[in-house]
């Protein structure tokens, strides 16, 4: 299977760069197979890496919030003066992944604001600890 998705590869690399003469579309059987042995190559590497697990947990306040990060970023660049777009991009992409990871960690502990921000059961946590916020404990 790697060894078809290396063909496939090396192909469109070459359509591109227009060393070979050659349509590539999606629509296309090498483009069909590029996409249907990638998937596959993707599924069957199952590649651990621990900070995305980590920040896979908050995906769902991700889908709720990021709204608020990347407009943010968005308006903070153009409020400092800025107008390139791949610092637009930059930093709404980064403040679109982490204010959420933030809200989270504020609204998680309580339980009100963990049912009505976050669609989570109405549980009390007891943590014995003055701020809670910073403690990872999902149910």
């Amino acid at each position: 299977m790697l060894g078809v998705l290396v063909f496939g590869l090396l192909i469109q690399q070459l359509s591109w760069f227009g060393a070979i003469d050659y349509e590539l579309s999606k629509r296309s059987g090498l483009g069909l197979l590029i996409g249907i042995s990638g998937t596959i190559l993707f599924f069957r590497v199952k590649w651990n890496v621990k900070w995305l697990v980590w920040f896979g947990s908050y995906a769902y306040s991700i889908y709720l919030f990021h709204s608020f990060g990347t407009s943010g970023g968005r308006i903070l660049v153009k409020a400092a003066g800025l107008e390139l777009t791949p610092v637009v991009f930059a930093v709404s992409l980064v403040m679109g992944l982490c204010l959420p990871v933030i809200i989270e960690l504020f609204l998680d502990p309580y339980p009100l604001t963990r049912m009505l921000f976050l669609g989570r059961a109405y549980v009390k946590k007891s943590t014995g600890r003055l701020f809670p916020a910073f403690i990872r404990n999902k149910t």
